[in-house]
């Protein structure tokens, strides 16, 4: 005889199932991340959770994280957003903690019904000493390294500690000669050490030598005035003692690229490493219909204008028609990941096995001080269906580049595709005439419209970066945004030529910007060679700019 199941039973079965059917249905995510991953004792950091599809993580157990971490403050927010009529919803909870002791620890698995987040490695090193002076305001400067190869990445920390209240607080703008200076993102800690409490700024500067040799860091100062109370309502403040503290000049041994290196792309890197995906298997292509392959590059210590492009590979049978690449930048307590994304439609155009080459990409490991290579293995592409004219094809996924379209006009006699193709290239041409009828319509004056550039050396140390790399795509952005930073409102090479050439290089800058215009959107971009465009770069750089901005201050978080 079946024991019959009491009332309470029948409950705790039913939330059961309905947590399973709730798991099952929407797509839940519980996300733990950490402010920083490398502290020191006394340091506080920033433990938030994120639940974005009503997991319950107000009651989320929390005693195996207080075997290595105490929590100091806890707080929780919600927050809603609409978008194309579509709301979603996300509830987060912010611990401040502080590690137990020193080591390696970990932030442990964080379970929220059903969903558990990924445990984060913590580093806490030995708690700093301070200055035995009294001071109550310090400014440092620090390097991550004591050595860093050339275009390679040194990270710069300028970091602030107060043990008072200061308003009105700045830092002098870093201005590196020989080197492209990046801003990553500021942080702020509370830091206790000998039982007093300091407030911590850290202003951190991911920093890329242009040159062999000896860098120097110049000397920084940092002003603020110590902030009193006020007396009356008012009293506006502005009355409290001023204070400046310099940092001491830091000088730093940049590396050559070493002799043995291969006649390749220069990448000093941290790690580098390639990633391969295909919308359509490539054991299952068929002729006539077109494939994407698509090439994901990440350098860990290096821009995203650093990374080469990724070769087409010649095969009979196949045609390749690349896209555009999309080139990006993500931040990370390591500085800076360059990623660079290539895709290119693949047609066959008969069936048959094939096989792609090996993809084979060399790199400079920063750490260990010696050459790797990130690999692509050697791909087999098998085709099936009837053997199909080459002048019936045409890319389905993606569109060829606009010098690739010209070149490969003679294939696409036939059929419809190049009146889509004249379509696409009138609707762009459209687009860029409306961008700058609305650009010049919607200024109220020139210079105000200048001013969102950003500034000038930062633009002119962007575009020695690319011509040094050898880039021309992003050699071909960099000059525009340099050419409008010095005054020439312009998205086309051609203006910037003119603008730019003296009346003894008119013809050479003419014929440099055609070559680069024609590498930045073909298959021949890997020939070019930035050396020219930057010679005549530094030559009109000597000339008198239309447009000069000057900002002298870096200012910190409010006070």
């Amino acid at each position: 005889m079946m024991t019959p199941i009491g009332k309470l039973q029948t409950r705790r079965l039913l939330v059961l199932l309905l947590t399973v059917f709730w798991a099952g249905t929407l797509k839940a995510d519980v996300t733990a991340t950490l402010d920083r991953e490398s502290v020191a004792m006394g340091d506080t950091l920033r433990l938030q959770i994120v639940a974005t599809a009503g997991e319950p993580i107000d009651d989320i157990p929390l005693s195996e994280l207080l075997t290595d971490f105490e929590i100091l403050q806890r707080g929780t927010s919600s927050s809603t957003r609409v978008v194309n009529g579509k709301s979603t919803s996300s509830r987060t909870i912010n611990l401040d903690i502080t590690p137990r002791r020193e080591g390696d620890l970990r932030v442990p698995a964080l379970t929220a019904g059903l969903i558990q987040t990924v445990p984060i490695a913590v580093t806490v090193g030995p708690a700093p000493t301070l200055a035995a002076n009294g001071d109550l305001v310090l400014f440092e400067a620090e390097l991550d390294r004591e050595q860093v190869y050339v275009q390679g990445q040194l990270l710069l920390t300028l970091r602030l500690q107060q043990a008072v209240s200061l308003e009105a607080r700045s830092i002098t703008e870093l201005q590196i000669d020989g080197a492209f200076v990046k801003p990553l993102q500021q942080r702020t800690f509370n830091r206790r050490v000998n039982g007093q409490t300091w407030q911590v700024y850290e202003v951190r500067y991911a920093v890329f030598p242009e040159q062999s040799g000896v860098l120097t860091i110049p000397s920084q100062t940092f002003n603020a005035r110590i902030a009193q109370q006020r007396r009356s309502l008012f009293d506006v403040g502005g009355g409290g003692k001023p204070i400046r503290r310099s940092t001491l000049p830091l000088s730093i041994e940049v590396l050559p690229r070493p002799a043995g290196y291969p006649d390749q792309t220069w990448l000093p890197a941290t790690a580098l490493r390639v990633e391969e995906s295909w919308s359509t298997p490539p054991e299952s292509l068929k002729a006539g219909e077109s494939a994407t392959r698509t090439l994901r590059l990440v350098g860990e210590g290096l821009q995203g204008a650093q990374l080469p492009p990724l070769p087409l590979p010649e095969v009979s049978g196949l045609k390749f028609y690349p896209d555009q690449p999309d080139i990006s930048e993500r931040e990370s307590d390591a500085g800076i990941t360059g990623v660079r994304v290539d895709s290119a439609a693949i047609v066959p155009t008969n069936s048959g096995s094939w096989t792609l080459p090996e993809i084979r990409i060399p790199w400079w490991d920063t750490n260990s001080g010696s050459l790797q290579f990130a690999t692509v293995p050697a791909r087999e592409v098998s085709v099936s269906g009837p053997a199909t004219a080459a002048a019936e094809l045409a890319p389905t996924t993606a569109l060829p580049a606009p010098s690739q379209a010209v070149a490969d006009a003679t294939p696409f006699t036939a059929g419809y595709w190049p009146w889509v193709a004249a379509a696409a290239l009138m609707g762009w041409m459209l687009t860029a005439l409306a961008w700058l009828y609305s650009r010049r319509g919607s200024t109220a004056s020139e210079p105000a419209a200048r001013e969102e550039h950003p500034d000038e050396k930062n633009a002119f140390k962007a575009l020695s970066a690319a011509c040094a790399s050898d880039q021309p795509l992003a050699a071909r952005q960099a000059l525009i945004t340099w050419a409008n930073c010095r005054g020439h409102t312009t998205t086309r090479l051609e203006s910037v030529a003119a603008a730019l050439a003296g009346p003894d290089d008119r013809t050479l800058w003419d014929d440099t910007v055609t070559e680069l215009e024609a590498a930045a959107f073909s298959d021949t971009a890997h020939g070019w060679q930035g050396s020219q465009l930057l010679g005549l770069v530094k030559d009109a750089r000597q000339r008198k700019p239309a447009v000069q901005k000057h900002d002298n201050t870096l200012q910190l978080y409010p006070g």
